[in-house]
């Protein structure tokens, strides 16, 4: 216990002050300025090297001189922790000498020989009644407990293995701190560690935003018509937010952009007259010059989070107007102009209204005879994915009424339908393709692998609805019998020709494992090893998916009214065989020159890592009391000890808040 008369110790620097010298020399690590990684286009400098691909990026001087982001070094193996940051399993900066040796005053060796590391640190091994890497000691629980905080501390020693060397532990849940903060769609997903926001093109919409619209000649009924002669070829001028369309194909693309902003129009324009008054603003989101900026700005801002339309066959002209609404509104989410984001949000409550009258939705959709060819059409399938952007738009930028009624009831009707329309009809026929196949052959495969990838979101959305805000799953894992995801090359092939090549390519994936296979396999005894194998070669799409899964295992354990033990042998083994393969999944795409992977690495799904390193969090902090757990925080700074994670017992919150404060708590205190 600390005695009344323990001395405040303060930072020499910013002056906070700290109970425990451990947590003083973790808190000085953030006023030392070792920044090695230094851009090679402007002055900037970095701690780590994910943080300066990132910047390069963006970087203006880079995008201004045309220079491509420069490769990855393959050569030579990465720079390793000094000996004592090795022997203390802690983050090095290696420095000469690092951050780290430089305050505890000890020398800085980069040897690297384990029996040298043990022999020259033997006395700075961890005592037994300490948490390793935490400074947490015995005495920041009560005095009857020291049978639980000997298995505290095996537990932790168990965690800490798990952590990679060399990762700085204040960052690891750095993008989960910001998801669980943010305040829209574009902030949450979007995110830059250390950077906030990354910077788009800003010209490129300040230009599009300065010309005026020309709605003086036109009437409310077809506001639109000004744009039927006249076709701006401006719009197709950026080849890095839009394909290079010139001369017929401009206007051909952009006259088909003018037929949907009046098929938009005319659907929405009685929904909006009896909602809000008419604006000339309102009327202008709708213009073909908007709608074009905010397609942009879906495919180059936000596809790579949730690609579950094949870009290659999207048709424009005869796509859902709901698929085409929806795609707007998260392009206008996306955007960097505060008027497009406000009106977008003044149009998701009608929005919304009208995907969720659509009779697929309806009680009597799927009674009676079913169908099966009849389930997975286009129309159906593009129904499902315009209702599943409305949840995430909801979800984000939604009013608090708008945010209660998504979660606790549109969804549930979502998943409903979802399940009507048969889950297990989300799988590819097996077997061998042949060496050929045709346009409509290729063309209905496109249509069943969006089916298994928007089933597959949903699964992902309900599973973010259980990790964010406690809420009881609506889908159950046992029932997600569908495919895995495909590859990426495999789905973004733009021809049955190149679709061929991509799959030859990768040939494990004509038998793929169901999903519930995969997952049974990582928590299994004796796992399937050919499941296994190809675990390891997965996506990170599908790897993440696996992540999230164990969340809903670990959701069931927690919840369960049983007076037997939390049998979470399973879980550690999910994830430890998790970590593994992802490991494998990152390892790869370092070693890869695939020119996507710069924009995948930006993508969702690469945020994996964070939600099983949370998963792990909740397994052991499952194994200590309230009375321990409280014990252990109370002498964290203030921000973090309110309460951190105390409410994560009531169902169904409507914030992240407990989650937040988890995840701040586990930060500080190293348990991972």
């Amino acid at each position: 216990m600390n005695q009344a008369g323990t001395p405040v110790l303060a930072c020499s620097v910013c002056s906070e002050t700290f109970r425990r010298a451990e947590h003083l020399k973790r808190h000085s690590l953030t006023h030392i300025d070792d920044k090695p990684h230094a851009c090679l286009f402007c002055d900037s400098r970095y701690k780590r090297t994910d943080a300066l691909r990132r910047h390069w990026k963006t970087c203006p001087q880079r995008v201004a001189s045309g220079v491509q982001i420069p490769k990855r070094s393959l050569s030579g193996r990465r720079k390793q922790a000094c000996d004592q940051c090795t022997s203390r399993k802690r983050a090095c900066s290696t420095g000469q000498p690092c951050s780290e040796c430089f305050l505890q005053a000890t020398e800085c060796t980069y040897h690297g020989a384990q029996g040298r590391r043990l022999s020259e640190t033997g006395g700075s091994q961890r005592e037994p009644d300490t948490f390793a890497g935490s400074g947490i000691v015995s005495e920041a629980l009560p005095q009857s407990s020291r049978r639980q905080r000997q298995k505290a501390s095996v537990r932790n020693d168990d965690l800490n293995s798990h952590t990679p060397n060399g990762q700085a532990s204040r960052a690891r849940f750095d993008f989960l701190l910001n998801f669980t903060k943010a305040t829209g769609l574009n902030e949450a997903y979007n995110y830059a560690p250390k950077r906030g926001l990354p910077s788009p093109v800003h010209a490129y919409f300040e230009n599009l935003a300065s010309g005026s619209l020309p709605f003086e000649d036109s009437t409310v009924s077809n506001p639109f018509s000004c744009y039927l002669d006249e076709v701006e070829a401006s719009l197709w001028g950026d080849t890095e937010l839009s394909e290079p369309f010139t001369g017929n194909q401009a206007r051909h693309v952009s006259s088909l952009m003018v037929d949907k902003a009046i098929q938009l129009w005319e659907l929405m324009q009685h929904p909006l007259e009896s909602r809000v008054s008419y604006s000339p603003e309102m009327v202008g989101f709708f213009s073909p010059q908007n709608l074009t900026r905010y397609l942009d700005l879906f495919w180059s801002r936000w596809y790579r989070h949730c690609p579950i339309i094949h870009r290659a066959t999207f048709d424009l002209g005869n796509c859902s107007i709901l698929l085409f609404a929806t795609m707007s509104l998260v392009g206008a989410c996306m955007s960097p102009q505060q008027s497009d984001h406000q009106g977008a949000k003044q149009l998701l409550d009608v929005v919304e209204e009208l995907i969720f009258s659509s009779p697929l939705f309806s009680e009597v959709a799927f009674t009676g005879t079913r169908k099966d060819d009849q389930l997975g059409t286009r129309q159906n399938v593009e129904t499902l994915q315009a209702a599943c952007f409305m949840c995430l738009l909801q979800k984000w930028e939604g009013s608090d009424p708008a945010k209660l009624r998504m979660q606790r009831h549109r969804f549930t009707s979502f998943v409903a339908t979802t399940r009507a329309m048969g889950l297990s009809q989300a799988t590819h026929r097996r077997g061998s393709m042949g060496t050929r196949i045709n346009d409509a052959q290729w063309r209905e495969w496109i249509l069943k692998e969006e089916m298994i990838r928007t089933f597959n979101h949903i699964f992902l959305l309900d599973s973010a609805f259980v990790i964010f805000h406690n809420s009881v799953p609506r889908m159950v894992l046992q029932e997600m019998a569908i495919d895995l995801t495909c590859p990426e090359p495999v789905f973004q092939a733009a021809t049955p020709e190149e679709f061929m090549i991509a799959i030859k390519s990768h040939p494990a994936r004509l038998t793929p494992p169901l999903l519930t296979d995969c997952v049974r396999t990582l928590c299994a005894d004796s796992p399937d090893e050919a499941i296994l194998a190809h675990i390891h070669s997965e996506s990170a799409l599908n790897l993440f998916t696996f992540a999230t899964a164990i969340h809903g295992l670990i959701f069931h354990q927690l919840r369960a009214f049983s007076p037997l033990p939390l049998a979470t042998g399973p879980l550690k083994r999910a994830l430890d065989r998790w970590e593994n393969a992802w490991t494998s999944n990152t390892e790869s795409i370092l070693h890869s020159n695939s020119p996507s992977n710069d924009n995948q690495e930006c993508a969702f799904p690469q945020r994996a890592g964070e939600f099983a390193l949370l998963a792990r969090a909740h397994i052991e902090k499952s194994h200590l009391s309230t009375e321990e757990w409280n014990a252990i925080v109370k002498n964290l700074p203030e921000h973090v000890s309110r309460e951190p994670g105390e409410h994560l017992a009531t169902f169904d919150q409507t914030d992240m808040d407990p989650v937040a404060g988890l995840i701040l708590a586990v930060e500080h205190l190293d348990l991972t």
